[in-house]
């Protein structure tokens, strides 16, 4: 069974249009039987002036993007260990490609399972392997977030996190003559154990 979500981040730069499309939520199949939802359809950057954007980087530097948050509830039938992992393509910074030149990064915070705060570990790909556990944790291309009490797994029927997005992109890509659109696709991935 495979359930989707499709989300977009679109950024409007003074005749430059930057979307972040297509961060969707997906479960895999042999998942337990769970549903993802993402607290919004579209988040829009907005009108923003390069020259603005410009002014507030530090030169030789990316260009902030600026962040946008959203939540992401997990509800199974059947208590699950939750992890998660974030499928898009690498950008060399540890982030993922945004455009062909920049990248976005994704943190997670916040969480809850059952209404329990629990904690937030690191995990390879197939979410095993269970390391670092901390309140935030940014999902790193190759690898997965778990949920974890103490130094164990997590298990529960509705867990909660915050997902928070920021995208930049170099100095030269500011460099546009007219609107240029500018994605970055990925998809949320609830890995069962």
């Amino acid at each position: 069974m495979m359930n989707t979500i499709t989300r977009r981040w679109i950024t409007r730069l003074w005749a430059l249009v930057v979307a972040l499309a297509a961060l969707g939520a997906t479960m895999n199949a042999q998942a337990a039987s769970c549903e993802m939802q993402l607290s919004e359809n579209t988040v829009d950057y907005g009108q923003l002036n390069r020259a603005e954007l410009e002014v507030s980087s530090v030169p030789n530097s990316d260009v902030l993007l600026g962040k946008r948050r959203l939540t992401l509830n997990v509800i199974c039938e059947q208590s699950t260990d939750i992890a998660l992992r974030f499928n898009a393509t690498p950008a060399q910074g540890g982030g993922y490609m945004f455009a062909d030149q920049g990248d976005f990064t994704v943190l997670m915070s916040n969480a809850t399972l059952d209404g329990n705060t629990v904690a937030l570990a690191k995990t390879d790909a197939t979410g095993r392997s269970i390391q670092g556990a901390a309140a935030n944790q940014y999902v790193e291309p190759g690898r997965g977030v778990a949920a974890v009490s103490g130094s164990t797994p997590a298990r529960g029927k509705h867990f909660v996190v915050g997902l928070e997005i920021e995208a930049s992109m170099p100095h030269s890509a500011m460099r546009v003559r007219g609107e240029t659109r500018w994605e970055g696709l990925g998809q949320l991935e609830l890995i069962s154990q």
